[in-house]
């Protein structure tokens, strides 16, 4: 597996690193940070996991100038980073009475604050890190457990529950929001306003609730055959934070639902998902 660089202008590859961890081979690249000169990758074998799976996951720094592989952590999992440090998880599925959290320095990797948790994903967004867990995830009713900790001491800030699958957070301004899903096969959904201590505001129902590049979004997917072929069809049409309800134009494509916003564009994958697709949507919030 490698990681490429390219040029938003020209669509081009500038350059790839190439990740050689210490005793395996990456099945997925999962998560990758870039901040202070380095580019941090985390990657695992796949789905094959049982029991305690120790070397699974592992997360590697690599300097972006010289492609020199500078740290290679082994059960740690890529979370995100702040100005001048990243989060990675210990690898859960090692050992449950050595699940931290670390902050480590993006320069060097040197531990700077090591947060006990428990059993759950986290992430890092809106100033703060977050551990996340699903409550009884594939049942008719679940819902998902967020735990608010202060970045600078690991203090728990506070302590929440929200029905159904939330999204990952995104700061949107000075507001923190997530798309929700009631459930996991039910795509009506909403939008969350999240405070310091909870969630401040739920809109009304939005199909295919979606946050990308700072404007929400109703996204829906659709099968289409031609007799041999099944493919899928999406449409996107921004949802208005006035009203929440859609507006503007509707937007169709062939292929997946959308990845992610980058570089003034919104990007999804092919539908045989072999290459990326530069979506000609221009990301204007309505009312700009």
């Amino acid at each position: 597996q490698y990681v490429a660089r390219f040029n938003v202008t020209t669509n081009k590859v500038a350059a790839t690193y190439k990740f050689k961890p210490s005793g395996n081979y990456y099945t997925y690249i999962d998560a990758i940070v870039v901040d202070n000169g380095g580019l941090w990758v985390s990657g695992s074998l796949g789905s094959a996991c049982m029991n305690e799976c120790p070397g699974f996951a592992q997360t590697m720094r690599m300097d972006v100038a010289s492609k020199k592989t500078t740290l290679d952590l082994l059960d740690r999992v890529l979370i995100g980073a702040g100005p001048g440090y990243v989060w990675v998880q210990s690898w859960f599925g090692v050992s449950k009475k050595a699940n931290h959290l670390y902050k480590l320095a993006s320069s060097t990797g040197n531990d700077l604050l090591r947060i006990p948790v428990a059993d759950a994903g986290a992430q890092f967004a809106c100033g703060s890190i977050w551990t996340v867990n699903l409550n009884n995830f594939g049942k008719a009713s679940f819902s998902t457990g967020f735990q608010r900790l202060d970045p600078a001491s690991g203090k728990v800030i506070a302590s929440f529950t929200e029905p159904g699958e939330v999204g990952n957070l995104q700061e949107i301004g000075d507001q923190c929001w997530a798309s929700a899903l009631a459930g996991s096969t039910d795509q009506f959904g909403h939008f969350d306003r999240i405070g310091d201590s909870g969630i401040e505001f739920r809109s009304p129902v939005v199909q295919g609730p979606m946050i990308l590049g700072g404007t929400f979004w109703a996204v829906q997917g659709n099968q289409v055959s031609d007799g041999d072929v099944d493919t899928t069809l999406e449409s996107m049409q921004r949802v208005d934070p006035a009203t929440w309800l859609p507006a503007g134009d509707t937007w169709t494509y062939t292929g997946p639902g959308p990845k992610f916003a980058a570089g003034g564009s919104i990007w999804a994958a092919s539908p045989a998902n072999t290459q990326l697709y530069r979506l000609s949507i221009p990301l204007i919030p309505i009312g700009s």
